[in-house]
């Protein structure tokens, strides 16, 4: 039997503007479960490719992470997201709301 393959719809992390030069990273367009068994283990947010800052998560939290960064654009930007059954994955321009 062929293991289920989780939508990218709970694993692509979304960038939301907040008030002044405030982020909040949000993993998938639909909550991801967090769970002892499946989880997000961190959340890093990235600006011209370098990295920002990089918050790890348990179970118990949200999967979700707030950053402050100085930005022109949310372009500038990019998050990325490990799953502990589903690998890491990144953040695509589509998905970021103004």
């Amino acid at each position: 039997m062929e293991p289920q393959v989780e939508p990218k719809e709970k694993h692509i992390p979304v960038i939301e503007k907040l008030e002044d030069n405030k982020v909040i990273v949000k993993v998938g367009a639909v909550e991801h479960p967090m769970t002892e068994e499946h989880f997000i283990e961190w959340i890093e947010l990235y600006k011209s490719g370098e990295l920002v800052k990089h918050v790890d998560l348990k179970p118990s939290d949200k999967p979700e992470a707030t950053f402050e960064v100085e930005f022109e654009s949310l372009d500038d930007l990019m998050a990325k997201e490990h799953c502990n059954l589903h690998g890491t994955w990144q953040s695509d321009k589509e998905e970021m709301v103004v």
